[in-house]
């Protein structure tokens, strides 16, 4: 089964908010004050949140990765991989602590911030809809549709979360890893990973017309550097020479 384009699940989305915000009306208006709408609204507003929050961490992602392709010196930094991935202090995990995750739940990279609320908004949707179906809260007429939108949007969900195949796009960018995908971080688990740049224009045609589109983002700002030295050095030679370059 081929994955979900982020245009599919967009509209598997919006046809589940829509799904959900018509359980919860007709629930209020037959039991405003039973636990069991108190229960789906709750889930209602988590889902909501972490709607949100996704869309807040996949700009903060793509505004570094934008920020680490324009600049070749950021992308090989320390402070990039800091900033892209988290890290787990020693000293903060002390003897009682079994789950390493606690420690690091204020130390999430923006990579791992973002695969993790993608799981997270997956679980809570299924959940919901899950509960409404166990109240009686769905209505034969509508089980198919949400089904079909729900199936859609936890595998693309999943694919974001790093659970499902070993890439994910995010905007212009494939991120790819090696190993168990469940485990995506190096810093955590080890193993490799590579940023591609996908997007098709003059510019990156111009930087990378040597490149095959699954080589390494790295790679590809390491040869950025080279044609723009190359590229300077020849600036310099044709104005000395008097030779107009009718490309600069």
């Amino acid at each position: 089964m081929s994955l979900p384009t982020e245009s599919e699940f967009q509209t598997s989305l919006n046809n589940l908010t829509k799904e959900l915000h018509s359980i919860l009306t007709n629930f209020y208006e037959k039991e405003p004050d039973s636990e069991e709408f108190r229960n789906l609204l709750g889930y209602a507003l988590v889902i909501t949140s972490e709607t949100e929050t996704r869309e807040n961490d996949k700009q903060q992602l793509l505004n570094l990765l934008n920020q680490a392709q324009k600049d070749p010196k950021f992308a090989k930094s320390q402070e990039f991989m800091d900033k892209l991935l988290s890290r787990v202090s020693t000293n903060s995990i002390d003897d009682n602590q079994i789950n390493a995750f606690t420690a690091m739940a204020d130390n999430y990279g923006n990579l791992t911030s973002y695969q993790a609320t993608n799981s997270r908004l997956s679980y809570s949707l299924e959940f919901f809809f899950r509960l409404a179906e166990f109240f009686g809260a769905i209505p034969e007429s509508s089980k198919a549709k949400i089904q079909d939108s729900l199936q859609i949007a936890q595998r693309y969900l999943y694919n974001q979360s790093g659970n499902i195949d070993n890439s994910f796009k995010v905007g212009d960018y494939v991120i790819s890893f090696e190993g168990d995908p469940s485990f995506t971080d190096p810093f955590l688990y080890g193993g490799n990973f590579s940023i591609s740049y996908q997007k098709s224009d003059e510019l990156l045609t111009s930087l990378a017309s040597n490149f095959d589109s699954t080589q390494s983002f790295f790679d590809i700002l390491n040869k950025r550097e080279q044609l723009e030295k190359q590229n300077q050095e020849l600036h310099n030679k044709q104005s000395f020479n008097g030779i107009p370059n009718a490309f600069i």
